[in-house]
């Protein structure tokens, strides 16, 4: 173990346990050494120090008499909150649930936490940059929140329009929280 979890520290135990008593060797960079603890016995234990935010994957064999086996020991370090890079809620009509697709930078999201908003269109604004012919800024936010909730990592995410206003523009607010419990600042749609 470890065995695919995700952590936020530098450093982790790892251990290794055999069915009979075993020397076991965990690979690191290009060489195989001994467990810290362990050598000949069922339980092997060593600690890991000063890792980096990135995937681990360290291969370990374990001699057991004549007999050797092979297997890894994998998990993530993650310091860094996720990040949305566009939340897409489509075009909805009455009666419809808005179905709300985020994308991030990260694959292992807990969980989805929004807010519905009654959009407000901001002034024309005059641009460098022109898409088409139109020069209006896209609504925002305004307000306080009309509906919020969490939802699993499940996509999409269905919110009811039961008590939504027809002919009326919302906005999504979205935060995504990690394996490890990082928040990612809030988009919107």
């Amino acid at each position: 173990s470890p065995s695919g979890e995700y952590y936020t520290v530098s450093s982790i135990p790892i251990r290794v346990v055999t069915s009979k008593n075993a020397v076991c060797q965990r690979k690191v960079n290009d060489t195989y050494v001994n467990f810290d603890t362990g050598s000949n016995t069922r339980v092997h234990d060593a600690n890991l120090a000063n890792l980096e935010e990135k995937e681990y994957i360290i291969p370990v064999r374990c001699r057991m008499g004549d007999t050797i086996s092979q297997a890894q020991i994998k998990f993530t370090i993650d310091r860094s909150p996720p990040v949305i890079s566009n939340v897409e809620d489509g075009n909805n009509t009455c009666g419809e649930d808005i179905n709300v697709f985020i994308t991030t930078n990260e694959e292992h999201i807990q969980k989805y936490t929004y807010e519905l908003y009654e959009g407000t269109v901001a002034p024309v604004r005059r641009s460098r940059f022109r898409r088409g012919s139109s020069n209006v800024t896209p609504p925002r936010a305004a307000g306080s929140a009309i509906l919020s909730g969490e939802a699993v990592a499940q996509l999409p995410i269905k919110i009811p329009t039961a008590q939504l206003k027809n002919e009326t523009t919302y906005i999504v607010r979205v935060t995504a929280t990690d394996g490890v419990g990082l928040t990612s600042p809030a988009k919107e749609s």
